[in-house]
C-alpha cells in the first residue's frame, strides 16, 4: 500500500485528507458477524444508558451543598464566542483497490479453514491457501474504488441548534468483474438470516426515563458551569449516505454437482444509494440500473429457456416512522421500468431442477415471537406496548411501461407473443386492510401453431379491498371483501388446426 496524508487547518476548520493505492485484500466474512454486530450497538446503548443515569445522579443531589449554589451560571451568549472559535474536523479519504477478494465462510466450513484464515499471515500464504479457496465461497472483484468523507457538527450549531447535523459519505465503485456461485453458498445465507431474525425477534424493553429531583427543583451543578444544551441524542446524531456503483458484470449461480444447470445475470451499469437520516427516522434504498438481463440455460445448450431483460430500472424503498409517532412504521416501494422475456417449456426440467436446487432453499424471514426470559432485564423498569401499533404499514407501486413476452409452449402446440402496455401495480397493508389494485392500458396476445387465435383488452382495471380477521368493524367500512374488475371492449378468437372454436366480442 501507498499513502498520502494531508493536514490543513484554518481558523474555523481543520481537514485530513489521505489517499491509497492498494494493491489488493482478502477480507474473510463468518456468517455469525451479525450476532458481533449487535452486540457493538448493545455495548453503545448499555454505555449511554449508564452515563444517562449518571448525568440523572448528579442532577438530583441534594441541595445541602450550599457552597456551591453560588457558583455562577454563564449564559450561552458569553460563550457562543468560544464555540465560533472551535475548529470543525473534516475527514476525506481515497482508496483504489486494484484486486479484492471476499471469502464467506459458514459453520458447514471445517474448522481447521475457519481458523486459519484468522490466524494467517502473509507469508505463511503457501499450500494453505488453496486449502481455504476450496473450503469456502469465494467472490472476485477486479478492481474496487473507495471515497469516504465526514464533515462534524460545528460546536456552535450544537449550542444554537442551527439545524446541521454531522454527515457521513461513503462512494464505492466495482469494475468489470465475473463470479460463479454454488449451493455451497446457501448455508452461509441461511445462517446470516438466522442470526439477523433471531435479533429482529427479539423483545427491546422500553425503559421509562425516572424524573430527577432537578426537574422539581432546578439548580446548577456542584461540579461545572450551567450550560443549556441540547439533548444529547440529538447532538450525537449523524446523517448516513452510501452509494455503490457497479460496472459490467457477470454473474451465474450453478447448479453442479447436482445438475448442469447454470442461471446468470448480466449487468451492464447502475448503482445504489443508502441514505439514512440522524437518529434512524428514515432509511431509504434508491437503485437505478441501465441494463439487466436474467437467463436460465442448460450447461450443454446455448440457448436460455428462460430470459427476461429489464431497462432503465428505477426503484426506492423507504422504511420511515409513522407521521403519528409510536411504534408504527411506514414502508413503501416504488419501481419503474420495461422489460421483454421468454419461456421454453420444452425446456421445463431445467426450470425445475434451478427451482429445486436454489429458490426452494433460499431463506426467508418469519415472524416468529420469542420472548425467553433470559433475554429480559427484570430490574429494568419497561412499559408494555400496545400491539395494534406495532404493525408495519407497507405500500407497493410497481409501474411497467412496456413489456413482451414470448411463450413457446413446444413445436406441437403453440408459440404465443403476450405484449402489455402501462402496467401499473399498487398495493396497501395495514393494520387493518388489505388493498390490490391492477391497472393494464393495453394487453394483446397473439399465438401461432396448432392452438393459434389472438385477443386484446383495453383498459383493464381489478382492484380489492380485504378487511382483516379480527379487526373490529369500522363505521365507513362495512363489507369484508369489496372485488372490482372493469375492461374496455375484449376480442378474442382461439382456433385448433386451422378449425375456428371459440370467436368472443
Amino acid at each position: 500500500m501507498t499513502a498520502q496524508v494531508k493536514t490543513d487547518r484554518s481558523s474555523d476548520s481543520r481537514t485530513l485528507r489521505v489517499n491509497a493505492d492498494v494493491s489488493g485484500f482478502i477480507l474473510d466474512i463468518d456468517s455469525s458477524i451479525p450476532v458481533y454486530v449487535f452486540s457493538l450497538i448493545d455495548v453503545y446503548q448499555r454505555g449511554k444508558e449508564r452515563f444517562d443515569r449518571m448525568a440523572e445522579s448528579i442532577e438530583s443531589m441534594p441541595r445541602s451543598f450550599s457552597s456551591f449554589d453560588a457558583t455562577p451560571r454563564i449564559p450561552i451568549a458569553t460563550l457562543e464566542p468560544h464555540y465560533d472559535a472551535l475548529p470543525t474536523s473534516n475527514i476525506t479519504g481515497s482508496l483504489i483497490f486494484h484486486s479484492g477478494k471476499v471469502r464467506l465462510y459458514c459453520d458447514a466450513t471445517p474448522t481447521y479453514s475457519r481458523i486459519r484464515s484468522i490466524s494467517m499471515s502473509a507469508h505463511e500464504m503457501g499450500e494453505d491457501y488453496s486449502v481455504l479457496e476450496v473450503s469456502a465461497d469465494v467472490f472476485n472483484l477486479p478492481e474496487v474504488s473507495v471515497w469516504a468523507e465526514y464533515r462534524a457538527r460545528s460546536a456552535a450549531g450544537k449550542v444554537r441548534d442551527l439545524g446541521d447535523v454531522s454527515t457521513l459519505m461513503f462512494k464505492a465503485t466495482i469494475h468489470s468483474s465475473s463470479n460463479v456461485f454454488k449451493p455451497t453458498f446457501l448455508p452461509f445465507l441461511r445462517e446470516l438470516v438466522d442470526h439477523v431474525e433471531n435479533r429482529l425477534n427479539r423483545p427491546t424493553p422500553t425503559r421509562v426515563k425516572r424524573p430527577s429531583i432537578s426537574t422539581l427543583h432546578p439548580s446548577p451543578s456542584p461540579l461545572i458551569p450551567h450550560v443549556a444544551v441540547r439533548d444529547p441524542s440529538s447532538v450525537t446524531s449523524m446523517e448516513i449516505s452510501f452509494s455503490l456503483r457497479i460496472d459490467q458484470s457477470k454473474l451465474e449461480l450453478t447448479c453442479q454437482p447436482d445438475a448442469n444447470v447454470i442461471a446468470g445475470v448480466h449487468w451492464d451499469s447502475g448503482g445504489f444509494v443508502v441514505h439514512v437520516l440522524p437518529g434512524f427516522k428514515q432509511v431509504s434504498f434508491t437503485g437505478s440500473v441501465g441494463g439487466l438481463s436474467v437467463g436460465l440455460r442448460h450447461g450443454f445448450l446455448s440457448e436460455d429457456c428462460v430470459h427476461l431483460n429489464a431497462n432503465d430500472l428505477s426503484f426506492n424503498v423507504t422504511l420511515a416512522e409513522s407521521e403519528y409517532g409510536g411504534m408504527q412504521k411506514t414502508l413503501s416501494v416504488v419501481m419503474d421500468t420495461e422489460s421483454t422475456g421468454g419461456v421454453r417449456f420444452s425446456r421445463l426440467q431445467d426450470i425445475l431442477c434451478f427451482k429445486a436446487v436454489w429458490l426452494d432453499r433460499i431463506p426467508v424471514f418469519t415472524n416468529r415471537n420469542e420472548s425467553p426470559a433470559s433475554l429480559i432485564d427484570e430490574n429494568a423498569p419497561v412499559v408494555a406496548i400496545d400491539s395494534e401499533n406495532q404493525h408495519l404499514d407497507t405500500a407497493v407501486l410497481i409501474r411497467l411501461r412496456h413489456v413482451k413476452l414470448d411463450v413457446d409452449f413446444g413445436q406441437s402446440i403453440s408459440s404465443t407473443n403476450i405484449e402489455f402496455r402501462e402496467v401499473v401495480l399498487r398495493t396497501k397493508i395495514t393494520g387493518k386492510i388489505y388493498e390490490f389494485s391492477l391497472e393494464v392500458a393495453k394487453s394483446s396476445i397473439v399465438a401461432t401453431g396448432n392452438i393459434s387465435g389472438r385477443g386484446s383488452v383495453p383498459d383493464f382495471l381489478f382492484r380489492t379491498k380485504r378487511k382483516k380477521e379480527g379487526v373490529p368493524r369500522i363505521v365507513d367500512v362495512t363489507e369484508m371483501l369489496n372485488l372490482t374488475m372493469i375492461s374496455g371492449p375484449l376480442d378474442l378468437i382461439i382456433e385448433s388446426d386451422n378449425q375456428r372454436i371459440l370467436q368472443y366480442q
